[in-house]
């Protein structure tokens, strides 16, 4: 039974070092190839003439967000993460039941040059 359970650690140590190379690799995105740094700005609009009907709370309207690239000018900008306001909307993403908890959290990882 000790062989049986030490093959079973070593399967496991091995599949999580293979996932944790596999989330390390993936979190890099791809470098910008044009001559210009990328900067990007959010964009959040508020539709106050249509209510939101996914939620119960008369005060929440219809709302929709947008992300620009363009490029910019070295030392100009302030380094941000992938997702913006992520720490903000985490909990809703995983209670949509959209998203996981480690997909939520892995996003936190993800770096760009932007």
């Amino acid at each position: 039974m000790k062989t049986y359970a030490r093959k079973v650690v070593l399967y496991l140590t091995a599949l999580l070092i293979l996932l944790s190379f596999s989330v390390t690799v993936q979190l890099e995105l791809p470098r910008p190839t044009g001559p210009y740094p990328v900067g990007r700005t959010v964009f959040r609009w508020v539709d106050i003439s249509r209510p939101e009907v996914m939620t119960e709370d008369p005060s929440d309207f219809r709302e929709v967000m947008g992300m620009v690239w363009y490029p910019a000018e070295t030392n100009t900008g302030v380094k941000t993460g992938y997702l913006p306001g992520l720490p903000v909307i985490s909990n809703t993403l995983v209670q949509s039941g959209e998203v996981a908890w480690w997909e939520v959290m892995s996003l936190r990882l993800i770096r760009s040059d932007s």
